[in-house]
């Protein structure tokens, strides 16, 4: 490829001819050499347009295998979705910025003064805190600052590192939003010349609900029942509902469950606006042997679905975002993080999975399932969750609590609705219930903390003389308490 190849007009001269020569008539004998140039010309031409085309089959023959080879090599391993409300919300929003930034050098990372829509107690070490935790799940060369700074003086903090983290995070409706800039920091002087103030290079964004540790920096939420809404319902009797954020978009929607129909909305104003609604007809066949007072539960996975289970139904169903059927089971009820199977008109004690390809569940506690009974999962302050069980006994209209598999207290004089939810985001969750009455008008919705040594203390009462039918509850606010969400006979009330 690198040879020069000869003229023809070198191969016309003759040893020791000049150039001026090639003006002169030519002679039999120059006709000839001119033959046997052309053929030589021919030839080598020839020869070396094989070497290009061999040089040419080689190399697309290399990149024939290299790409057979690269057909043949195992995939990348798929990439663990972080967890959402299962651990330290800082954590998890760490493992988030570690999946969207790279970072391949010594980084620092340095929060910004945290905004909030309530008041902080020390938005300094907020700031550092948040710096540290994310820090530290990104890696060992990743280093934090231990107080909030401008981006000027976070610059110039990192000027002995390779990169800026900057964090702006922001608090608000009880969730923290952190937003990431990943900064090159210039290492001379004349870099910091030709650009003293460089563009982010990449950017990262992650959300979590506040959870306890967070909540330390706030004063502590009341809990009081300051205003209530009435709204109707797509059906009248809810038989289960549920709160929370299905389609990962950051907002909470309710998923509402009635004994002929599903839907999930909002509510806007005093309206129930379904986003979504499914006949239950057109999910599940009857089942053989209906209950006459229908068990029914419902769980929204976070950026899933939801799953539902009611006693009227041969199937146990898992639904997205938009009611449409992924999967369906036999008869149970979603219920702990796993499912209850419903055997003829009774409920057993023993957590399985809700479909074959679900993590296997955890262990149920040792508790006697008379009909009625809820869970939640709520995380103390240092971040660990334990999965609390309550269950209403029919035989003296009483609601037992257990937490991390352990009896915990009782309620007395209570109706068979029931929840469990952190009101006021402590760390502590709180019974919600009705109350043991068969006259409507006399119903009310109770509200007791679970301590934590087990007792529980009535916090709340709401009359609700149309009578309970389902209740569940919301996140609750930066400084305001949960949002409750009452069914009854004829409407839906949302307690705030």
């Amino acid at each position: 490829m690198g040879t020069e190849l000869p003229t023809l007009m070198d191969f016309r001269r003759q040893p020791g001819e000049s150039s001026s020569k090639k003006n002169a008539p030519m002679s039999e004998h120059s006709i000839h050499s001119e033959f046997d140039a052309q053929s030589l010309t021919r030839t080598y031409t020839l020869r070396a347009f094989e070497r290009v085309r061999r040089a040419a089959g080689y190399t697309v023959c290399g990149l024939l295998l290299q790409g057979a080879a690269r057909a043949h090599e195992p995939p990348s391993p798929a990439v663990a979705a972080c967890s959402v409300g299962r651990a330290n919300a800082l954590s998890e929003i760490s493992c988030e910025l570690r999946q969207q930034l790279p970072l391949a050098q010594p980084t620092l990372v340095v929060a910004a003064t945290p905004t909030a829509d309530a008041p902080l107690s020390d938005p300094a070490r907020l700031a550092g805190r948040i710096a540290s935790v994310v820090a530290a799940g990104l890696g060992a060369s990743v280093k934090s600052h231990p107080v909030d700074a401008s981006l000027g003086a976070a610059q110039l903090a990192a000027a002995k590192l390779g990169a800026l983290l900057y964090l702006e995070p922001e608090i608000r409706g009880g969730r923290l939003r952190v937003v990431a800039n990943l900064y090159p920091i210039a290492r001379s002087f004349w870099d910091r010349v030709r650009e003293p103030h460089p563009n982010a290079t990449a950017h990262g964004f992650a959300e979590r609900p506040l959870d306890p540790e967070l909540r330390s920096f706030f004063a502590t939420i009341p809990l009081v029942a300051s205003h209530t809404t009435l709204a109707s319902p797509p059906e009248r009797s809810p038989v289960a509902l549920a709160c929370g954020d299905s389609d990962n978009d950051g907002s909470y929607e309710v998923a509402f469950v009635g004994r002929r129909r599903l839907a999930l909305g909002r509510f806007r104003g005093d309206r129930f606006v379904a986003t979504a609604v499914r006949e239950w007809a057109e999910l599940s066949p009857i089942a053989p042997a209906p209950v006459r007072e229908p068990v029914a539960s419902v769980q929204i996975r976070p950026g899933a679905g939801l799953d539902v289970g009611l006693s009227d139904r041969a199937s146990f169903v898992r639904l997205d975002a938009s009611l449409e059927l992924t999967t369906s089971a036999t008869r149970r009820i979603p219920h702990a993080g796993g499912c209850l199977d419903l055997v003829g008109h009774r409920l057993q004690p023993k957590l399985v999975r809700c479909i074959p390809d679900d993590p296997a569940p955890g262990a149920y506690p040792p508790i006697t399932l008379d009909g009625a009974v809820t869970s939640a999962t709520v995380l103390t302050k240092d971040g660990a969750p334990v999965t609390y069980v309550a269950a209403y006994q029919a035989a003296d209209d009483s609601i037992v609590v257990t937490g991390s598999g352990k009896a915990l207290g009782r309620v007395t004089e209570a109706g068979a609705q029931l929840a469990l939810a952190d009101l006021d985001g402590d760390g502590n969750p709180e019974l919600l219930s009705s109350r043991a009455t068969l006259d409507p008008r006399a119903d009310a919705l109770l509200v007791h903390s679970v301590a934590p040594d087990g007792s529980l203390s009535e916090r709340l009462r709401v009359p609700i003389p149309d009578g309970i039918t389902a209740v569940a509850a919301c996140s609750p606010g930066t400084g305001t308490m949960a949002p409750i969400v009452v069914g009854t006979r004829t409407r839906l009330w949302v307690i705030q």
